[in-house]
């Protein structure tokens, strides 16, 4: 038997804080003691799932640090300015802190350039591990943990199995990705308005998107090889969901595109072995029904799973991967880092939580 641990999340108002909310509530060994608010009193919108329509306990932080050693996990879906400033108060208690913002993803330097704003917790950083799942093993003190952006989660995803064996070559890769309006977060903006939106995609942050340093950084961290990349994020006029196609130069000589076709399913075989959250296969092999259920956005969305395809024509390679953005680009991305520390299965409450919506 699993002992129960106690969950609180800051920013549960938010698109993630609500899917945070809904899979702590179908997880069988989190309990969700209560949501952390900085200050003021809040109260939970109309769209908050029905089973959470009821009193729930409102931390402060002063309550969180008085009330620490009842609290295993905090949940910060907290912009970042706001996960610093959360993080650097509790880092000393002993709740484990996952923050899904892009806080401490980034050397200091590198996070003041595509952030944009300063860092007021740069001494937290380097002590902050990155999670990755089922990428990155988290030492058993590890107390902050900085889970990826959701980009960087499709692209890492995809890339890592690769680049590990190199069968890419590393200098190569563009990506042209798009996402579902949500992962702007919940702030009105005229941009993201539906008469905006609707019937339009565009491009945005053209070169200046903050998750290309962090792929680069930790492809580099976790294969040893520094790569160069381009990518363009565009938004699509739907909710959630990223859509990913990646174009790569293959490093290595094949005789035929069957032995690449071989080479990279091997290359996903081993890296995504004991890992149940992830489909793969070759696409354009003139298996509609493959393609469609591999490629389609509208297959992804609302479960934890990573899709992805690879079509190979000619020697070229091309990569197709699609999440959900809200889910693996955050949210239960978040619940695996939990399993895993905790020793559970890594899809632990997940699957249950995507069957009963």
């Amino acid at each position: 038997m699993y002992q129960r641990l106690n969950v609180v999340i800051s920013g549960a108002q938010g698109y993630v804080g609500q899917e945070l909310m809904t899979l702590i509530n179908a997880h069988p060994c989190l309990n969700l003691v209560g949501i952390h608010v900085r200050e003021g009193n809040i109260e939970l919108p109309p769209s908050m799932p029905i089973f959470m329509r009821k009193t729930i306990t409102i931390f402060s932080t002063p309550d969180l640090q008085q009330q620490a050693s009842e609290i295993d996990v905090l949940l910060l879906a907290t912009p970042a300015n706001v996960s610093m400033a959360i993080a650097s108060t509790l880092i000393n208690t002993n709740i484990l802190i996952i923050d899904l913002s892009g806080a401490f993803r980034l050397p200091e330097k590198q996070f003041i350039d595509w952030y944009g704003i300063p860092h007021t917790a740069p001494h937290l950083i380097q002590n902050a591990s990155y999670g990755l799942s089922p990428w990155v093993v988290h030492s058993t003190d590890t107390m902050l943990i900085a889970n990826p952006g959701c980009y960087a989660t499709c692209a890492l995803m995809t890339l890592l199995p690769l680049l590990k064996t190199k069968l890419i070559h590393p200098d190569s890769i563009i990506i042209d990705a798009k996402s579902g309006v949500s992962g702007a977060g919940k702030q009105a903006k005229p941009a993201l308005m539906f008469a905006e939106i609707s019937n339009n995609v565009y491009p945005y942050k053209l070169g200046k998107h903050q998750h290309i340093p962090e792929m680069c950084n930790h492809i580099e961290a976790l294969c040893g090889t520094a790569i160069q990349l381009r990518l363009s994020t565009s938004l699509l006029p739907v909710v959630r969901g990223i859509s990913m196609s990646i174009y790569t130069d293959v490093a290595p000589s094949f005789s035929s595109d069957k032995a690449l076709s071989l080479a990279i399913k091997e290359a996903f075989d081993i890296a995504y072995e004991d890992y149940p959250l992830i489909q793969y296969a070759e696409v354009g092999q003139n298996d509609t029904c493959t393609d469609e259920f591999m490629l389609g956005l509208k297959n992804v969305i609302h479960t934890p799973y990573t899709h992805i395809g690879y079509l190979i024509n000619n020697g070229q390679l091309t990569l197709y991967s699609c999440i959900d953005n809200l889910l693996k680009g955050a949210a239960s991305q978040a619940i695996e880092t939990i399993n895993t520390l905790f020793q559970l299965p890594i899809q632990t409450g997940l699957l249950a939580a995507r069957e009963e919506k």
